[in-house]
């Protein structure tokens, strides 16, 4: 909708309005889209550990509202395998995570019928640099760079093996965002992709999605990459 509006706020101003005005509206558009192709890329490997609390619910979908600590994720040399037992650089102060299913699956949603979004993701960082996800704002007339989380809760796999304290049936998670960087930290002013691989952890092991939406405390964990440039 915004683009159409935008498409014919256009037109009009090639039929009414001087040229030198919509070489400056279409200058606004393209900085808005910029490229950032040529600046040096920052590559992080983190790790989150976060609690949540129930935020809404619907037929077909139910949401969480997640912070927690953000650490250095480290591999071991031993096995390759990647940890979180890094020092904590951060915070994700505020992060709606939202699933949505098919509801005319019987029993758990297969992987296929899951769509794993979020909104509003706050992740500040010990540097003063602030992550939020880039969404195009809907209060504003030119359309802006819109990558939100696209993900999955992998149901199919089944439980992960060996799951215990408050939230033992725990199921990978999977999916990435483009992100932008603000504040006085390094990350001010770069955008990229925040990419997660990891679990999502519940009290049992949910019977269907009536039972999986009525949980009221949820744990992610997850280690997660950041490209940003």
């Amino acid at each position: 909708m915004k683009r159409l509006a935008l498409t014919a706020l256009l037109l009009g101003l090639t039929a009414s309005a001087s040229a030198g005005f919509l070489e400056s509206a279409l200058d606004i558009l393209l900085r808005s889209l910029r490229s950032f192709s040529g600046a040096e890329a920052l590559k992080y490997s983190l790790h989150y550990d976060l609690q949540g609390q129930r935020s809404g619910s619907g037929e077909d979908w139910v949401s969480w509202r997640l912070e927690g600590p953000v650490r250095v994720a480290t591999v071991d040399t031993s096995d390759a395998q990647w940890r979180g037992e890094g020092p904590v650089v951060g915070q994700v102060v505020e992060w709606e995570l939202r699933l949505r299913v098919d509801p005319t699956v019987a029993g758990l949603p297969r992987n296929t019928q899951t769509e794993l979004g979020s909104t509003s993701l706050r992740l500040e960082l010990a540097d003063g640099s602030v992550l939020t996800e880039l969404l195009d704002d809907p209060a504003t007339p030119l359309p802006e760079t819109d990558i939100p989380l696209q993900g999955r809760l992998l149901f199919e796999l089944g439980p992960i093996p060996g799951g215990s304290g408050p939230y033992p049936a725990r199921y990978r998670a999977t999916g990435c965002m483009g992100v932008q960087g603000s504040g006085s930290g390094a990350l001010a002013g770069r955008r990229g992709a925040l990419c997660i691989s990891g679990a999502f952890g519940f009290p049992r092991r949910p019977a269907d999605f009536a039972e999986l939406r009525s949980f009221e405390q949820v744990e992610a964990v997850s280690g997660f990459t950041l490209v940003l440039h």
